[in-house]
């Protein structure tokens, strides 16, 4: 399954270490919601292969890239970098895509050659999103699959369909020189949805 896989992830920094979140905090957050959301852009980077060796590559060129815009809005570091996983789970893994993301302000229009001089693939891209379920999953990445799960059947218990790629969110993960307690690693898991007709 595609969630053990990603125990290997490491960050640049430890995410949501500027607010500490608390897995209590996202208790409530355990049982799937259908939300509206608003469509958000993001840095972006694309790469394929095993996310152990995708993950840590991406988000430490992103976070890298980040840094480097003047006019980013700092309080959207806050927010977790996201993933999207738009093949299959039973894809052979080194032939996975990752697109990696991480959020930036929409004033920021074009990027400047600092953020092209760390990876000449990174890009702007406005991430859309309307009706989306999701669900918290609190806990190590290789138990997400009964999470998932969770999710896939309330989505169509509700008389829903997907419509989007594996997307998630994480929102406390390892750091790049720390593990940290993987019981509290938080991940918020979407997809994309509309009613069946």
């Amino acid at each position: 399954v595609r969630a053990h896989l990603f125990l290997t992830l490491t960050a640049a920094l430890l995410v949501g270490s500027a607010c500490d979140p608390s897995p209590k905090d996202f208790e409530h957050l355990r049982t799937p919601k259908i939300v509206q959301k608003s469509a958000l852009k993001f840095l972006v980077l694309e790469l394929t292969g095993a996310p152990d060796k995708t993950v840590s590559e991406a988000y430490k060129k992103l976070f890298s890239a980040f840094y480097t815009i003047p006019d980013r809005d700092k309080e959207l570091a806050k927010q977790g970098p996201r993933a999207r996983w738009p093949k299959p789970v039973e894809t052979p893994v080194e032939q996975w895509v990752g697109i990696f993301g991480v959020a930036v302000s929409n004033s920021v229009t074009a990027l400047p050659d600092s953020v092209k001089e760390i990876d000449p693939d990174i890009r702007l891209e406005t991430w859309a999103y309307g009706e989306t379920a999701e669900i918290i999953h609190i806990g190590p990445y290789n138990t997400e699959t009964a999470t998932i799960e969770t999710l896939r059947d309330s989505i169509a218990s509700q008389g829903y369909r997907i419509t989007g790629p594996h997307e998630e969110e994480y929102i406390r993960a390892p750091g790049m020189f720390f593990k940290g307690d993987e019981k509290s690693y938080i991940t918020f898991i979407r997809y994309a949805v509309a009613k069946k007709k």
